[in-house]
């Protein structure tokens, strides 16, 4: 949608909802009303106003608000708040830092009817991308600092996921920060996601947790949310941030939503519930199936292992690219083996070129998993049974199966030809006595090759078996 609700919160005989363009139910109106508010007493708010972004869930909205101090009213502490809803369903039409300039501070007295109808974004002529605006307000020097300052916030948010975010960083870029982190996250993650970039008080109601909050001072003594911990960022102090983060840092702040790195989280990301902890395992799947050279199942092995809850369509993803890449190799490991086998059964089908290449695998590289296939109903394990099945030699039979019936009557249905083979009528019993009793009464038919191969195998017990499959005349022919 090209609409984006508004609503104003000031002061008139107390704090309240002067005007908007759209009504809220009960659970809304009391938490925007709460947030329209100061977010604490005893330091003064930057001139500019400060940023307070929550998800209003009841409603399916997402409340992104900018509040001032509102110095021209009698009472002190009064504040203009001016908050901008977005329809959970267009908030990954956002990319960018064109959101600020759609914040308008009041003059008094208040013309509330500037805000009574919705703001169309279509029309407007301030709308600025990120690249642009950054640029016009970060020099050089400046995007140094933004870029370590955004290393350490994504590092304390996304590798402490269960915990409150507060940070202490002077007067730096705070908005944008705060709102580029906010823009680069899926949008099933930035819906749920709430950030204020001043708070003097902890912002967090019961288990409505605050993710980042920007402090004004460093104190301790700032969270009151009992059922979370906290973890503290100081950015005016010097720190050697972690390389591991430059590729998502340099995501954030170019702002593309239709780079690589975003494509893929937003993706994935819209698949798990899991918010801030699944960050870092998408990203850092996203890295080793992307750019690590050469290519290592076994790190993307560990990596997807590491996506909690697990995402279906991901771990489909993950095996078809294992499986597709591993064609031609000479040597893989049994773990990696093991994992394909593990979760064939999540692939509706697979070619039979790479069914090939797996049951080659298995039978190379772990042997001993080749035979659990032969009793699997799912599609792609039967692709990779039959195709075992034409791989097996007689011989491997006799020590694979180890008596089981049902395994060589499914290698037999799979592979009729292996009753052709003399080693598989000159085999010790009871080997002969299965394949007859199979091909006899699983109506398999019975070639004239395959009574010539039973003869000649020169087994002692191959007239008894002939009798009981063919009869007294085939014998005597």
């Amino acid at each position: 949608s090209d609409l984006i609700h508004q609503l104003l919160f000031g002061y008139d005989s107390g704090h309240r909802l002067l005007s908007g363009s759209t009504s809220l139910d009960k659970s809304a109106a009391s938490s925007a009303l709460v947030l329209s508010d100061l977010s604490g007493q005893g330091s003064i708010p930057p001139i500019t106003g400060y940023l307070t972004g929550y998800p209003l869930p009841s409603k399916g909205l997402y409340a992104l608000a900018r509040t001032w101090l509102a110095t021209e009213m009698p009472r002190p502490g009064c504040v203009w708040t001016h908050t901008l809803l977005i329809d959970f369903s267009d908030l990954a039409a956002f990319d960018d830092l064109r959101l600020l300039s759609l914040f308008r501070r009041p003059q008094y007295p208040v013309d509330v009817s500037s805000y009574n109808t919705p703001i169309d974004i279509s029309v407007s002529d301030e709308l600025v991308p990120t690249t642009p605006y950054l640029s016009s307000i970060i020099d050089n020097e400046n995007k140094v600092e933004l870029v370590d300052h955004l290393t350490h916030l994504m590092d304390a948010l996304y590798n402490h996921p269960d915990e409150e975010i507060f940070v202490y960083a002077g007067d730096k870029h705070i908005e944008e920060i705060s709102v580029l982190l906010w823009l680069q996250q899926w949008p099933r993650l930035r819906r749920s996601f709430r950030f204020c970039t001043w708070s003097v008080s902890d912002r967090s109601k019961h288990s409505d947790r605050f993710d980042l909050q920007f402090v004004p001072q460093l104190t301790n003594q700032l969270s009151k949310n009992r059922n979370s911990s906290v973890f503290w960022v100081n950015l005016t102090e010097q720190s050697v941030p972690n390389p591991d983060w430059q590729d998502a840092v340099f995501d954030v702040i170019n702002g593309n939503r239709f780079s690589a790195l975003r494509k893929f989280i937003y993706r994935y990301g819209a698949e798990t519930d899991g918010g801030r902890s699944s960050y870092v395992p998408l990203i850092r799947l996203y890295h080793v199936l992307e750019e690590s050279v050469p290519f290592d199942p076994e790190k993307v092995i560990d990596a997807i292992k590491d996506v909690t809850p697990p995402i279906d369509s991901l771990m489909s993803m993950v095996m078809s690219v294992i499986s597709n890449r591993l064609t031609g190799e000479s040597t893989v490991s049994r773990k990696v083996v093991e994992f394909i086998l593990n979760n064939l059964g999540i692939l509706p089908g697979i070619t039979d070129n790479t069914a090939f290449e797996i049951a080659s695998l298995t039978w190379k590289f772990a042997p001993d998993k080749i035979w659990q296939l032969f009793k699997s109903q799912m599609p792609a394990e039967r692709q990779v049974a039959t195709a075992a099945a034409y791989i097996l030699k007689p011989a491997d039979l006799f020590a694979g199966i180890n008596g089981d019936r049902d395994v060589l009557v499914a290698i037999l249905d799979l592979n009729p030809q292996l009753a052709q083979s003399p080693e598989i009528w000159g085999a010790p019993s009871p080997i002969p006595q299965l394949v007859s009793w199979i091909l006899s009464n699983k109506l398999i038919s019975v070639s004239p090759d395959v009574i010539s191969t039973m003869i000649q195998s020169e087994n002692p017990d191959i007239p008894q078996i002939g009798f009981e499959m063919f009869g007294q005349t085939s014998i005597d022919v």
